[in-house]
């Protein structure tokens, strides 16, 4: 059964009508915010949040609705203490980073600054045996500096521990490390400002205990389906591009696939709303938008909520790995993370210029106006995909305007209106219609391991990302 031809502009006024006026953008915040939870990897609660959404997704028409599981280093939180003892005695707030070592230890404190190779000259000899106050992730000179190259750093310069410094004025930012064989603990900004003024002064000693440790745990990624048959897909494909078609039969299908995404994990302290509830209600709601139209569909869609992104990018690792004999059907990544009021006026495409073009011309009309720029950045699901060569995009903040109450005990439900996460929705599904729907072939081809590398050497990418374990050394 071939696709029916879409009449696009009514569709798309459509889905823009059932985003904007349906209830279910807010029920779905409330619900896994409320109801579950923070929900780090393999907890009670991210279960009951998998089981939801699976019901959710089963309601509105999705097929092949199922979970497939994946295995990395989670972590089993435990108790933090951090306290001056001298020259007089006061207790902080801190948050122990996930993957840094449990322990006590006391020692005197060293303003570490930015801790990048200019501080230490002026370091010297004061990082060894002392506890190092250093801030969080940096640009300097235009590069991003991953805090693992930090502590790591802090680590060969003899340091006992590391408190890091965060971006919310009160609260502590919650971390996370690929490893650390010292404590490393997350500081509010008003915090590391009061030690600092004491060291201005005079010295001062610092205690710090923590309970934390890693354990291997193992989890699920969600995964659903819209869209053709296989037979129907590769009639489709016959007609355009007969030349390739064995290549879209790997994996036991013949059809194109565009792949959503979101992280449904979170930290074992924070409601997650921003991050990553509103990219997963986002995802939902696209993809209840899109299910009316499956008819019409030339590629499958499926959409994947994700475990182990705030872990290392565990799940769609994992995934990459599993379905590598399918990343040459995939045309392109959109993954939703952190949805938020500019975000619905921005969209990052990266490792496909061609296809930047024409998502900006299918967003040509939008009001308010959606800019789309070519920006490699590094910050969420769908980089594992485009390390494997699959032209990727996000959703993006184009003001600089990211809440500093994310990755905090603050990050509720509270402060995510339903209408950002339906004006995101909207121009998603939107981006996603055209890709589906569009009986051309789409502009966007996966990249080779040797481009990936030029792309990255180009990008001056290669040693962020081997900090973060996604390159080998």
């Amino acid at each position: 059964m071939n696709p029916t031809i879409l009449d696009f502009k009514r569709a798309s006024r459509a889905m823009t009508d059932s985003i904007r006026s349906g209830p279910h953008a807010g029920r779905l915040m409330r619900t896994l915010c409320r109801e579950f939870g923070p929900r780090p990897p393999a907890s009670d609660g991210m279960r009951r949040a998998q089981e939801f959404l699976q019901r959710e997704w089963s309601a509105f028409g999705a097929a092949t609705v199922h979970a497939e599981a994946v295995s990395f280093d989670g972590w089993q939180e435990g108790d933090t203490e951090v306290a001056m003892t001298a020259p007089v005695r006061h207790r902080f707030e801190g948050i122990q980073a996930i993957h840094s070592k449990s322990g006590i230890v006391e020692a005197p404190l060293a303003d570490g600054g930015n801790l990048a190779f200019s501080d230490l000259q002026k370091l010297g000899n004061l990082a060894r045996g002392s506890i190092l106050l250093v801030n969080g992730n940096q640009i300097t000179g235009g590069q991003f500096e991953p805090l693992q190259k930090r502590i790591s750093l802090a680590e060969a310069l003899g340091a006992i521990a590391v408190l890091v410094v965060g971006w919310h004025p009160t609260l502590p930012l919650i971390l996370f490390l690929n490893r650390a064989r010292i404590p490393v603990i997350g500081l509010a900004i008003e915090t590391a400002k009061t030690l600092r003024r004491w060291l201005n002064r005079k010295p001062i000693r610092m205690r710090i205990r923590t309970e934390g440790r890693t354990k291997r745990v193992t989890c699920r990624n969600l995964i659903g389906e819209l869209g053709p048959t296989a037979a129907g897909a590769l009639d489709h494909r016959r007609r355009d591009e007969v030349g390739q078609r064995r290549s879209f039969r790997s994996g036991g299908t013949a059809t194109e696939v565009i792949v959503a995404c979101a992280h449904l994990d979170c930290f074992y302290l924070s409601p997650a709303a921003m991050d990553n509830t509103s990219g997963v209600v986002t995802m939902t709601e696209v993809a209840r938008a899109l299910a009316p139209f499956q008819k019409h569909f030339v590629r499958t869609l499926r959409f994947i909520a994700f475990t182990g992104e705030e872990y290392g990018y565990g799940g769609s690792k994992e995934y990459v790995r599993a379905h590598a004999d399918e990343l040459d059907r995939v045309r392109f990544v959109l993954s939703m993370d952190c949805m938020f009021e500019s975000t619905a006026q921005g969209v990052a495409v990266m490792g496909a210029p061609k296809l930047r073009n024409y998502i900006a011309n299918g967003l040509r009309r939008s009001h308010p106006r959606v800019e789309v720029r070519n920006l490699f950045c590094m910050s969420s699901d769908y980089l594992p995909f485009l390390l494997a060569g699959v032209p990727a995009g996000r959703p993006a903040d184009w003001r600089n305007s990211f809440p500093s109450w994310t990755h905090t005990v603050l990050d509720t439900e509270e402060k995510v209106p339903a209408r950002w996460l339906k004006s995101n929705a909207d121009v998603c599904a939107n981006i996603l219609l055209r890709m589906l729907t569009d009986p051309k072939p789409l502009p966007s081809q996966r990249k080779s391991p040797e481009e990936v590398q030029k792309l990255v050497v180009r990008e001056n990418a290669a040693e962020p990302l081997r900090w973060q374990v996604l390159l080998p050394s």
